[in-house]
């Protein structure tokens, strides 16, 4: 098995057979390298391991008539892709096929196939346009297999006339059995990894190389579990991807979790030193008077009370160590940012089990190594619950 993440196109364009020369391109006289997904074909059957006169297939992405000739040219790879849309479809003929199937089959075309053949640089191909609904047709490009009737008939449900499920067998050719048997293989596998085993969801983030990693690692354990199932069936039958994932993880220690700090040289002390009053997003320090304040002999002047805003630290640890309390109200804010922050004994439970005083004597916001706590000279004020989660569990004092 090969695990080879599609990328953006800087990123595509400098792998393997990327610069390899377009063989229909050369057809008209042109020197285009070939397009992405053939290059990302050749790399997966490359270090697959397929070996000459093996099989590959694939969805729609990689499935063009340019990809089942490069990998009988290159790699001696026979291919059965999935045709869809039309940013593959070059020399595929998507609309002939379907103008033929609607004339042959006006009124029942379901179970019904058209195919057509070439050879394009020395490579026979075959493309088939399959009617698996009356109104729902599916194209293949391969360059093996033969379309005779299949002893194997394919099943087709649909809802009736009066919401009952109606089932009906329906004809395919042989190698389309052969295709529709593999290609699920991907789907079970994907379902596996993200809606039971759900690693992705467990360790939620916003970076996005942590995200492929857990994705890599989700995939890693579905693997070995599959692997586990198949050669060790009596055993493993029974159990599910969860159950097995917890067999594999009972070995390892919990981690002795840390506050992660910035290292004191390269801390931004300098500029963060001291709170000063709040003020909102207007520049404004004191709230309105009140009717109440402006009633008595020393109403004459008299200003309406500071502005407060939401603590930043017990907004992202509300709800953590047993504390109720999600916002922390205070006057405060962090002179470089105007991030509101704690700056007086409060008596609040988080800053009872850290044993700090306030969020300033925590000095998370100064020393803290994650960009949604330190301090980056700009003003925080939205949390979410993902970050929330993301805070508690990385950043936490344990």
């Amino acid at each position: 098995m090969h695990i080879d993440p599609v990328q953006c196109p800087g990123r595509q364009g400098q792998k393997e057979y990327s610069e390899q020369p377009d063989l229909l391109a050369q057809l008209k006289g042109e020197g285009k390298p070939v397009p992405y997904h053939v290059a990302e074909s050749l790399c997966q059957v490359k270090n697959s391991g397929i070996p000459k006169g093996g099989w590959t297939g694939g969805d729609a992405w990689f499935g063009s008539v340019s990809a089942c000739v490069h990998l009988k040219k290159i790699h001696g790879v026979d291919s059965t892709f999935v045709v869809k849309g039309t940013a593959n479809s070059y020399l595929f003929p998507q609309q002939v096929l379907q103008a033929v199937m609607r004339s042959r089959h006006p009124e029942y075309p379901q179970g019904k196939w058209v195919v057509m053949t070439t050879e394009i640089q020395g490579v026979k191909l075959t493309a088939i346009c399959y009617a698996w609904s009356k109104h729902g047709l599916a194209y293949f490009i391969t360059t093996m297999g033969n379309t005779r009737l299949s002893i194997h008939k394919y099943k087709s449900r649909y809802q009736g006339l009066y919401g009952e499920v109606v089932e009906v067998e329906l004809d395919r050719p042989e190698i389309l059995h052969f295709v529709f048997v593999l290609l699920p293989l991907i789907d079970n596998h994907n379902k596996l990894r993200q809606a039971e085993l759900g690693a992705e969801k467990s360790w939620p983030t916003k970076d996005a190389w942590t995200k492929l990693f857990v994705a890599i690692v989700g995939m890693a354990v579905v693997d070995l579990f599959c692997l586990y199932k198949y050669h060790f069936t009596d055993k493993y039958e029974k159990i599910d991807v969860q159950e097995f994932a917890n067999r594999l993880t009972t070995p390892l220690e919990e981690m002795k979790r840390v506050r992660k700090v910035l290292p004191k040289a390269i801390r931004n002390e300098a500029s963060i030193g001291k709170l000063i009053h709040y003020q909102t997003m207007f520049g404004t320090s004191t709230k309105n008077v009140t009717p109440k304040q402006k009633i008595g002999k020393h109403a004459r002047g008299k200003k309406g009370s500071g502005s407060q805003g939401t603590c930043w630290i017990c907004r992202l640890h509300g709800g953590q160590y047993g504390c109720d309390m999600e916002r922390g109200w205070t006057t405060f804010m962090c002179a470089d940012c105007g991030t509101p922050i704690c700056a007086e004994t409060t008596g609040r439970k988080f800053h009872k089990i850290v044993k700090f005083s306030s969020c300033y004597d925590y000095d998370e916001h100064k020393t803290s190594c994650h960009h949604a706590v330190q301090c980056d000279g700009k003003r925080k004020h939205r949390v979410t619950a993902q970050l929330r989660n993301e805070v508690q569990s990385l950043y936490g004092l344990w």
